[in-house]
């Protein structure tokens, strides 16, 4: 009201002064910005509050007290409310309780809106704030269309303060069993307080006498000023179920000045039964609509199954399970399973499972299920039940579980046969080829599918499960959703090519039988004559960089089997060459075994550990591999280590070109070299050669470079070639590319090349969708001076961002570092910081206490360097030797997880490398064709102008940052934001969750793309379906239709000959 009948006077104010300077104007002209008479009153805001002031009552006790007030229009016409915050204070109030943003209200009071706002506070003292509501075109509001509610709340600190905290929870204890928990209670007072007795005020469950006071005896005298304590003993003892959970309060009765129940000191208790429960779930194929469910029985619908995190077809809350067997024929055996989950306080004892008349003895329980067993809670087992049916009457029974749960001891699960149903069947299941007689003519064999079901079989697809079409070719295939009549049969034919593939390969076809969806022929390529050995090593020399004497570092050596014969390899030794004799080289963790065997078309890592023994430039050496190769046996691999410094990175470590048809070429993939510019480092080097090694297929070409030699000057211009692979036979290819430069520790750089030779033009990629999502998660914490409130507001909304792990149950390590890259006082750039109580260097699933924990890791301190280096130091974490250090990162980083780095700072980028070279080596961490795995977010000040704080001051723009978080697809949010509880509620949402970007491993042409998930084919929608993104060359889901955990994503389409 206060502020209406400001705006009321202003308004007549203003008009009479314009009337008094306009002589002659017939009427009070306000410019355009005012509010004209016509429209006056029209929307306004109000309150049934006194003069717009919300006055929370003198608090004595600590603890949140809430009031509410009412929000309404006093106006003629609708008004919208866009959003809301509470200005001038961080912790004292807190709106608890608003409709949803934004809300529209209607003139009158009765349409008005409650308004719930908290107040709480642990220091004494007068507190103000105030809540302001920005409603556009509203008429009573400020110039920044703003409508203002004033806070106002006193605390005042006497009386008792309880050790324990404000709740004494008992937690969960069994019916009968007495658990008894101890509170010291300070007096923070100034003068001597005397506790006379209590009144206990039940809230909710149990019966009065379930909380006891047990002592000690009243009066309780407590000294004041904190300097003496008394202890207080409270009993539980829970009698009746239900309810099962106990709440209320003991109301101390004192000398305090206080005649206010509801203000009189009081410790809350909290208790509950301890019970066993039992959840029955029927297992059938993860869903996400009810239409998938209802495919199986209408009675089933797709529904959250949140101890499992996941959603399942299931009957309605309150029904009774439903195990529906799919159909099967007379004589055959199909199975089904159900779940029972132990969802109690204590462990849940199943004593036995039992079929209840009517059921039909075509329902069997196989012995082994029988048995009496214990689940601990939370703990499940799958029960598999079998059918067989005898004839074509469909089969109905009940299933009971007897156990010891106090509201279902008899839990039962209907079981339902399927009269009608695809039966199909394929024959033969397995394939072996003979060597055929003339390879310009193999020869076909028939793979024959029969139906022998009552109802029609849909074929939904059939492809080879490597995705490849040799040496297999499959020919006469039924078009797309061919249909099978019951009885009916149709076959096709495969056949065997020899061009040079010889692996094992398996027809997958896919249909809509419910019992076996996915048949498989296994197809077996015929032997080949004569046998033998052809062994091969990757790279050609092995080179350590940076190792210091008294470390170690092991890289591996892959060896590969080209011949068509197994490489029985008997020795493996190292001989050193300089200095001559030198033992620096040997065979790293996990040793292989030996005799070491290799099939045809396998490889195997021997891991190589160089270790120095004394201050020396260069450690040269041989791995001399002895094997059965007729051609070879005695394969040498050249060693090389270093103890200098790293000052070259090249990006990507491996290219890999994927498959390509015979006859065409891939896009054109760089390699870039960059000069870190490291103290210690040469001002500039010369790249001299960039050729390919000798060992390497004639496949791969070189198509680019700059003129040679190229100077490489430290943060200047990058090295950059160019390659292609062009197939030009069948099967895989590798090879190694050779960087030669002037700096002696660092040449030859090498790029490891792989490349795979096709016969077709038709490509299918199979994915599978992750059964559990892996994420590692890198913060990087500016340490500088200004930095404190900061890092203790991510600490303290930690909740915030771990919440998104828990609901999607990802297995995650978290892990921190700093913007500090000095070496001053013994600082590791990039090692990770220690949690302390033998919790390791990360925090995982299985951490305890993870937000206490990983507050007190982002609380990094403020004495590091004033030289903010986010990017480097992330950098610095994720490269040698840091990566693999035990004594630092040593198992935080994995190859298959996603990875998200994410940088909090107040101050702009000052890394010593340009922005290219971070992103490219973040984004080919995880390889060309997955970058999506690779995310950067940053909460720093935004471009151009940085942002100010009240709490926490000015924070400069941040460009590199920001420009970073956009290449990296994270999330770019002003460090000077208040709601930090939203800042790492977003940051979580990126940074966990399944996978949506699939990458391809061809170029297609965009027409022909098929996308099918689980033998669905989905439509190309950017909301409910996929789209082609030919820049990374992926399939990006959209949200709403994200494969679900163990989803099989299969895509077809006709590869671009380039």
């Amino acid at each position: 009201m206060q502020n209406q009948r400001m705006l009321y006077a202003r308004w007549y104010l203003l008009c009479g002064v314009v009337l008094l300077f306009a002589i002659g104007t017939p009427a009070c002209q306000c410019g355009s910005n005012l509010i004209s008479p016509d429209n006056w009153g029209k929307r306004l805001l109000s309150t049934d509050l006194p003069d717009d002031t919300l006055q929370f009552p003198e608090q004595f006790v600590r603890g949140a007290r809430t009031r509410e007030f009412l929000l309404y229009n006093d106006g003629k016409e609708d008004l919208v409310v866009a959003s809301y915050e509470v200005l001038k204070t961080k912790t004292s109030f807190k709106i608890v309780k608003a409709p949803e943003l934004p809300f529209t209200l209607k003139p009158g009071q009765k349409h008005g809106v409650k308004i719930s706002v908290e107040f709480t506070k642990d220091n004494a003292g007068e507190f103000e704030g105030s809540i302001a509501f920005f409603s556009p075109h509203t008429n009573n509001t400020d110039a920044s269309d703003k409508f203002y509610v004033t806070l106002k709340g006193t605390y005042r600190k006497i009386g008792p303060e309880f050790q324990c905290g404000e709740v004494l929870d008992f937690g969960a204890v069994e019916k009968g069993e007495t658990k008894i928990l101890e509170c010291e209670i300070l007096n923070q007072g100034t003068a001597e307080l005397i506790i006379q007795g209590f009144q206990y005020e039940r809230e909710e469950g149990g019966k009065n006498n379930d909380f006891r006071w047990v002592g000690p005896a009243f009066p309780i005298r407590i000294p004041p000023n904190r300097t003496e304590s008394k202890t207080i003993r409270i009993a539980y003892t829970p009698s009746d179920y239900p309810p099962a959970e106990d709440k209320g309060a003991f109301v101390l009765e004192s000398n305090l000045p206080i005649t206010e129940q509801a203000s009189k000191p009081r410790l809350k208790v909290v208790g509950k039964m301890a019970i066993a429960l039992v959840q029955i779930i029927p297992l059938y194929p993860g869903c996400k609509e009810d239409k998938s469910c209802q495919d199986i029985d209408e009675r089933l619908f797709c529904q959250e199954d949140k101890a499992g995190q996941q959603t399942l077809c299931q009957v309605k809350e309150g029904e009774t399970p439903l195990l529906k067997f799919p159909y099967t024929r007379r004589g055959k055996a199909t199975t089904r399973s159900f779940l029972i989950r132990s969802v109690g306080e204590v462990p849940l004892k199943v004593s036995t499972l039992q079929f209840v008349a009517p059921t039909s003895s075509e329902f069997v329980i196989p012995p082994e299920f029988l048995k009496p067993f214990t689940l601990e809670p939370s703990k499940e087992r799958i029960i598999t039940l079998q059918y067989t049916p005898k004839d074509a009457v469909v089969d109905k029974g009940t299933l009971r579980v007897f156990s010891n749960d106090v509201e279902k001891p008899e839990a039962d699960v209907l079981l339902e046969g399927t009269p009608t149903g695809c039966d199909l069947e394929v024959k033969p299941l397995e394939i072996t080829f003979p060597i055929p007689s003339d390879p310009n003519k193999p020869d076909s064999y028939p793979v024959n599918l029969t139906n022998y079901g009552n109802a029609p079989c849909i074929l939904s697809s059939i492809y080879m499960k490597s995705g490849l079409d040799d040496p297999y070719k499959m020919a006469s295939l039924p078009k797309p959703d061919a249909k099978i009549e019951p009885n009916g049969s149709l076959s096709f034919t495969v056949a065997y090519h020899p061009y040079g593939r010889r692996e094992i390969d398996y027809i997958q076809i896919e249909s809509d039988d419910d019992d076996e969806p996915l048949l498989e022929v296994k197809l077996i390529p015929p032997p080949e004559d004569p046998p033998r050995c052809e062994l091969e090593a990757e790279p050609p020399i092995v080179l350590f960089h940076e190792v210091s004497v008294g470390r170690q570092k092991t890289l591996p050596v892959t060896l590969s089997n080209k011949g068509n014969a197994t490489c029985v390899i008997t020795s493996l030794r190292f001989d050193g060459t300089n200095p001559p004799g030198n033992t620096v080289f040997s065979q790293g963790n996990p040793r292989s075994p030996l005799p070491l065997r290799i099939a045809p078309g396998g490889s195997a890592d021997v891991p190589v550990m160089y270790q120095p023994k004394s201050k020396r430039s260069v450690y040269e050496g041989k791995l001399l591999v002895v094997s059965n190769d007729p051609k070879n046996g005695t394969l040498p691999v050249d060693l090389k280590g270093t103890q200098g410094r790293r000052c070259l990175e090249v990006v990507p470590g491996k290219l890999d070109f994927g498959n390509a048809r015979f006859g065409c070429k891939t896009p054109t993939q760089k390699v870039t070299v960059y000069h870190l510019g490291l103290s210690g480092c040469p001002s500039s080097v010369q790249v001299t050669k960039a050729l390919l090694s000798k060992t390497t297929s004639s496949e791969f070409e070189v198509v680019n470079l700059p003129k040679l030699p190229y100077t490489l000057n430290a943060g200047g211009t990058p090295f950059v070639a160019e390659l292609v692979y062009k197939a030009k036979d069948y099967g895989k290819d590798a090879g190694t590319l050779l960087i030669e430069n002037s700096y002696a520790l660092q040449s030859p750089l090498l790029v490891p090349l792989a490349g795979n030779g096709v016969s077709s033009q038709k490509q299918r990629d199979v994915f599978q969708q992750v059964q559990r999502p892996q994420a590692d998660i890198l913060f990087v914490i500016d340490n500088s001076c200004s930095m404190r409130e900061e890092q203790r507001s991510l600490g303290s909304n930690f909740s915030s961002f771990i919440k998104w792990a828990i609901k999607l149950n990802v297995d995650y390590h978290i892990g921190v570092t700093t913007t500090d890259n000095s070496t001053r006082g013994g600082n590791t750039p990039g090692c990770l910081r220690s949690l302390g109580g033998g919790n390791g260097r990360f925090l995982t699933p299985n951490t305890r206490n993870k937000e206490t924990i990983f507050s007190a890791a982002v609380n990094v301190g403020t004495s590091g360097s004033p030289i903010e280096q986010g990017l480097e130091g992330a950098f610095q974490a994720l490269s040698q030797p840091v990566i693999d250090d035990p004594r630092c990162n040593k198992g935080f980083y994995r190859k298959n997880a996603s990875l998200s780095i994410i940088i909090v700072s107040d101050e702009k980028d000052q890394s010593p490398q340009p922005l290219n070279f971070y992103v490219d080596f973040f984004k080919n961490l995880k390889g060309t064709r997955n970058v999506s795995q690779v995310r950067g977010s940053v909460v720093a000040g935004p471009p151009p102008r940085g942002c100010r704080n009240t709490g926490t001051g000015r924070a400069t723009a941040a460009p590199r940052y920001w420009d970073f978080a956009k290449r990296l697809g994270g999330v770019q949010t002003s460090i000077c934001r208040e709601d930090w509880g939203q800042t790492l509620n977003d940051l979580g949402s990126v940074s966990f969750g399944f996978r949506r970007q699939f990458f391809l491993t061809r170029k297609p042409d965009a027409r022909t793309i098929v996308v099918r998930v689980n033998g669905k084919q989905i439509a190309e929608h950017h909301i409910n379906g996929w789209i082609y993104d030919s820049v990374s060359n992926s399939i990006l889901f959209s949200a709403s239709s994200t494969p679900t955990q163990g989803a099989f994503i299969t895509v077809d389409y006709q590869s671009i000959c380039l």
